[in-house]
């Protein structure tokens, strides 16, 4: 897709939809730091956000706020931290010290966090 403006030409490009091999190979070596598994809602969720997957240790290690939620029955932990004025949500569940992430979003007003942000 190709806009101009005025005489200069600005290309755009849209985000793919799958996340790609490099986020992916993120995402695996940050869950095996950590000793986590990613469902992949979670991964898609991340990828479709434009979340670091480096955002989630630093919430799982340092929360803000902690609650429990239930979905279709199942008890799922929810730890929430700001990080740049955004609140991000991290949802899962904990098999024996593994925790299974099932899903990962954020709120607020910024559009984007800086990589470096923790």
């Amino acid at each position: 897709m190709e806009a101009l403006v005025g005489a200069a030409s600005v290309v755009t490009r849209k985000k793919p939809k799958q996340p790609s091999d490099r986020f992916l190979s993120e995402v695996n070596r940050m869950a095996t730091e950590i000793g986590a598994v990613f469902t992949k809602h979670a991964i898609e969720r991340l990828w479709e956000r434009n979340i670091s997957p480096w955002r989630v240790p630093a919430v799982l290690h340092d929360p803000d706020r902690t609650d429990t939620v239930t979905h279709k029955g199942k008890e799922y932990k929810r730890f929430i931290k700001r990080i740049y004025g955004r609140q991000v949500y991290v949802t899962f569940a904990e098999e024996g010290k593994r925790k299974i992430i099932v899903s990962v979003a954020w709120r607020g007003p910024n559009k984007t966090i800086p990589e470096d942000a923790i």
